[in-house]
């Protein structure tokens, strides 16, 4: 059975946003949530399925917010 184009949409948008919630959970649980206030901004702007898998295995991961948040080019500072 083919699937239309909007259910194919509509499941996509589903898996975008529990990959941004997963993410943002646990950074949440590991950094606390006025920690992560300004990193869900950007991640939930991400519609990369492939990229929010990787920013979430580093969410796991990393050892610090500021780890994490050098992933994401809209919250990278320079020195």
């Amino acid at each position: 059975m083919k699937e239309s184009r909007l259910h194919r949409e509509a499941k996509e948008e589903g898996e975008l946003e529990k990959a941004r919630a997963y993410i943002l959970n646990i950074l949440r649980l590991r950094f606390g949530e006025t920690a992560v206030s300004d990193v869900a901004v950007v991640v939930n702007t991400i519609d990369d399925v492939t990229y929010l898998d990787s920013l979430h295995s580093l969410a796991v991961s990393c050892a610090t917010l500021d780890e994490f948040k050098a992933s994401l080019p809209a919250l990278q500072t320079t020195p």
